[in-house]
């Protein structure tokens, strides 16, 4: 939320604090399993109960991941472009840490 992480210990207080959230006009929030952001895919997520679903959510990530593949060429570059498609900066900065933890994992 905002850069802030908050974490529920059941989908009923997740879906409560989100919508908490939205009704108070606030918009840059990574929802779920794979942080979408509903400033920038609301279309894509629908409604917050929607959001909130893991397969729902993991499916609609995989989707702007892959589609972020095609734009570069490159998984690496997409991982990046994934947060951060239209900041170059942040996108280098979150394709920097990705790189760190492949590279940790090795």
């Amino acid at each position: 939320m905002g850069g802030r992480p908050e974490r529920y210990r059941t989908y009923r207080e997740a879906l409560d604090a989100l919508e908490r959230h939205l009704a108070a006009g606030k918009r840059n929030i990574d929802i779920g399993l794979m942080q979408v952001n509903w400033h920038w895919h609301e279309e894509r997520l629908q409604d917050p109960a929607r959001a909130l679903d893991p397969y729902r959510n993991l499916r609609i990530g995989a989707a702007i991941l892959r589609e972020q593949y095609e734009r570069s060429g490159h998984w690496l570059e997409a991982s990046g472009l994934y947060h951060a498609p239209s900041n170059t900066t942040n996108a280098a900065r979150h394709r920097a840490r990705v790189q760190h933890h492949l590279e940790a994992l090795q």
